[in-house]
């Protein structure tokens, strides 16, 4: 009875710390508010297996909005690093003059992790200013 303990704690620390190789989906959406009228914006994502640019043509106010002219959904394997980061220009309507405007957000990084007996959902919020990495 002992060594079946014994046995049965160290897979679970294994799987604690190793995961369970669960793969989950990672969906990158646009919620800068720029949609093709009105200027571009190019999202980059980064991890250990994907260098995905796009150039999504509308946004999604949140992740319930999110389709495929929007928003990109990849596949990582728990414990990977996903980057996200993007730029574009939008035309700033608060002048006299509407103004082409430049902008660039930073990257942001997250260590995405699975969850027992499913795994989560992941999402990146790119806004003008920040990218938002979560989970649901």
């Amino acid at each position: 009875m002992g060594k079946k303990l014994v046995f049965s704690l160290c897979l679970f620390i294994i799987f604690l710390f190793y995961g369970c190789g669960q793969e989950l989906n990672v969906t990158v959406y646009n919620a800068t508010g720029i949609n093709s009228s009105y200027g571009w914006v190019a999202i980059n994502i980064n991890s250990e297996n994907n260098n995905n640019w796009f150039l999504p043509t509308e946004y999604a106010k949140n992740d319930s909005e999110c389709n495929e002219k929007n928003s990109l959904t990849i596949k990582l394997k728990e414990n990977n690093t996903i980057k996200v980061a993007a730029n574009g220009q939008y035309y700033d309507m608060s002048q006299p003059t509407p103004v082409l405007t430049d902008f660039e957000v930073p990257e942001s990084t997250a260590t995405v992790y699975g969850g027992f007996p499913d795994p989560p959902r992941w999402y990146a919020a790119v806004n003008k200013e920040s990218v938002i990495i979560y989970k649901k």
